[in-house]
């Protein structure tokens, strides 16, 4: 997903970052402003439905990917994408 973001950005796109974890985000997005690449970021947790609802909510969607994994801790994957 960083290498997805990180070349979007090199094409000229602005960037939304989200992860599970705040440090996961402001680590990704330190780095990827460092390279002058226009990038924001949100804490989304994608078997919290308030996450993604307020992910989808904060961004203007021109592309949306998602990528997640399977847990083991969490009894079947969810995951809502739109675009």
């Amino acid at each position: 997903g960083f290498a997805i973001a990180r070349r979007l950005g090199q094409d000229g796109a602005h960037v939304v970052i989200s992860s599970r974890k705040q440090k996961n985000v402001d680590k990704a997005i330190e780095e990827l402003q460092a390279e002058k690449l226009s990038v924001s970021g949100t804490v989304c947790h994608v078997s919290n439905p308030q996450h993604r609802k307020d992910l989808i909510e904060k961004v203007s969607i021109t592309l949306f990917m998602c990528q997640s994994m399977y847990m083991p801790s969490m009894r079947a994957p969810t995951v809502v994408c739109r675009a």
